[in-house]
């Protein structure tokens, strides 16, 4: 996914991305836009093998990406600009350590 922004014209509490089961996910200059509350942007479940970079929220939000699921592996945050985010990432505690990296 290259140069996406998305935008909503009634409130949805919804994450704007959520990846299921994906393996080798590239996002590149990615602006979703989303609800200011405590839901994240981007919503990965047992992704393997991802790059989130040069991506950015539209506003304020609690928490850009939400990772879960035991088979989530290779998850890497580079280059992106999270000062409107409160948490980068988090993660559910049956991912395996070390999946998820941020630089």
């Amino acid at each position: 996914l290259s140069n996406v922004q998305t935008y909503f014209e009634q409130p949805d509490a919804r994450p704007a991305l959520v990846c299921d089961d994906v393996r080798q996910l590239d996002v590149f200059k990615a602006n979703f836009a989303q609800n200011p509350g405590d839901g994240p942007t981007m919503l990965f479940q047992n992704v393997r093998g991802a790059l989130i970079h040069g991506c950015r929220p539209w506003q304020e939000v609690e928490t850009y990406l939400r990772v879960e699921g035991r088979e989530t592996e290779g998850i890497a945050l580079v280059a992106n600009d999270f000062r409107q985010a409160r948490k980068a990432f988090e993660v559910s505690g049956d991912v395996p350590a070390g999946s998820v990296v941020s630089k």
